[in-house]
């Protein structure tokens, strides 16, 4: 029986969700299994057909004495599985040590004092400021209206401690988990020189991007990689904390708060742009947020991606599929990806907060659970 470059792709790949390095015999399982032969192939046999679909894999192989002959091996793959273990603990997304130093840089500069000792005083406070936003939250999504929040420093220590918390680790996720997929792996963060990201809002995506990053460079990956970082935020006090939480990262080199009026500048172009928990935001008709998006997409570079984060509710998922499908059917861009369900990851309870909002998280009705939807785009 005669076995195909696709069924060797196939094997390949199957292998490849267990282990990252393997002797390349160990697909004869996937073709026995599949009645695609009756008994074993010899490896120099499967290594002929297998070695243009491994180059177009992007793996590596290295021959070795004995009967295994062939060593597979997913260099990208070894990489993964050291982000990945930065990312969660134990099925656990967490929250790093770092992070918790940058919310207490920021808290210095809003309250002349360290958390610490904020926690100690003013925890009333920051549990009235907390509350305050959950009603506020769930009246916008109720009633489909915009409401101002943010507006006294109780609400944001109450986001630094609890949203700042909760939306780490989405964009984490995103950037690893398009990263992992071997047969149609999607560089959000292309591996070359200098990188121009854009974030439409000041929360916690610019951080959680150079996380990632710095993780992958002690890996061995995005080595030489520097960032310039322009970002959007009305509120002064949320694009103050923008710049402490990207202090600590020496390979950004630029951090320039700007309007979206750079959506006009010619000579400017983004090889990633974040729009978190905008969208929905955006007081715009459907059309008109759909025209409105446009114009990020124009602003991408060749082979460039827009991500778009939106809150985990049923109405938010289809808008943000309608308004993708007209974006692509208009000709600006291409869906690389969207998550037609809700994403959940569950987060470990953080250190770093009040009891309150401690307990929030875990009792009695566990809200440790990270659930949001999102979709990217690539310019076309």
């Amino acid at each position: 029986m005669k076995i195909d470059a696709e069924e060797i792709k196939n094997a390949l790949l199957s292998v490849l969700k267990q282990k990252r390095e393997f002797p390349i015999g160990e697909i004869n399982d996937y073709l026995i299994e599949k009645n695609l032969i009756d008994e074993k192939m010899d490896f120099r046999d499967i290594f002929d057909i297998a070695e243009p679909v491994m180059r177009d894999l992007g793996l590596e192989w290295y021959g070795v004495y004995g009967h295994h002959g062939i060593i597979v091996r997913d260099p990208k793959g070894v990489v993964l599985d050291g982000l990945k273990n930065r990312i969660e603990v134990d099925g656990w997304a967490h929250i790093p040590d770092g992070v918790y130093g940058s919310i207490d840089s920021c808290v210095r500069t809003v309250f002349g004092m360290g958390l610490e000792e904020v926690l100690s005083r003013y925890e009333v406070e920051i549990n009235k400021g907390f509350n305050a936003l959950k009603s506020k939250y769930r009246k916008e999504n109720k009633e489909k209206i915009q409401i101002p929040k943010y507006q006294d420093k109780w609400e944001i220590m109450a986001y630094l401690l609890h949203y700042f918390y909760v939306n780490y680790p989405k964009l984490c996720y995103i950037l690893f988990e398009q990263l992992e997929k071997p047969e149609k792996r999607v560089e959000l963060l292309p591996e070359k020189d200098f990188l121009n990201i854009f974030d439409f809002g000041a929360g916690p995506a610019l951080r959680s991007i150079c996380d990632f990053l710095e993780d992958a460079k002690t890996i061995g990956s995005y080595i030489d990689t520097e960032l310039g970082i322009y970002f959007v935020e009305e509120n002064d006090k949320f694009a103050e904390v923008c710049e402490i939480m990207l202090d600590d990262f020496d390979f950004v080199t630029k951090v320039q708060r700007v309007g979206d009026e750079i959506l006009n500048d010619p000579y400017l172009s983004f090889d990633l742009i974040v729009l978190s928990n905008v969208v929905s935001e955006l007081d715009m008709s459907p059309g008109e947020k759909v025209r409105y998006l446009g114009k990020f997409t124009s602003k991408l570079k060749e082979n460039g991606h827009i991500i778009i984060l939106e809150p985990a509710y049923d109405s938010q998922r289809d808008d943000l599929g309608c308004m993708c499908n007209e974006l692509r059917d208009e000709g600006s861009c291409e869906i690389v990806y969207y998550s037609d369900k809700i994403v959940r990851k569950r987060l470990k309870t953080p250190e770093m907060t009040t009891k309150a909002i401690k307990a929030y998280f875990e009792n009695p009705k566990p809200e440790n659970t990270i659930k949001y939807l999102y979709a990217i785009l690539k310019r076309t």
